[in-house]
């Protein structure tokens, strides 16, 4: 698995997240993208399956990056709706 490393900016706010990529067919890119609880090294860190079938490992960080800034701003805006109850 490769990892990356990558900040997101979400509501004025600063995330370090960690990708993980697989790619298991070595003659077709296919690569599959994984959301790292944490620091990969960590014994505590889980990889949890969010995208798959991306062409290219650029595209598949892209979108990677894209999606988790979705989740996070989901969970950002789940949050202050609760605090407004």
């Amino acid at each position: 698995m490769l990892k990356v490393r990558r900040t997101i900016y979400v509501n004025d706010r600063q995330f370090t997240v960690w990708l993980g990529l697989v790619n298991k067919n070595k003659q077709m890119n296919n690569y599959t993208v994984y959301l790292i609880s944490d620091d990969p090294n960590s014994s505590l860190s889980h990889a949890e399956k969010i995208l798959s079938g991306i062409e290219s490992k650029e595209e598949a960080i892209k979108k990677g990056v894209s999606y988790t800034k979705r989740l996070y701003r989901n969970i950002l805006d789940n949050q202050d709706n609760q605090g407004d109850e």
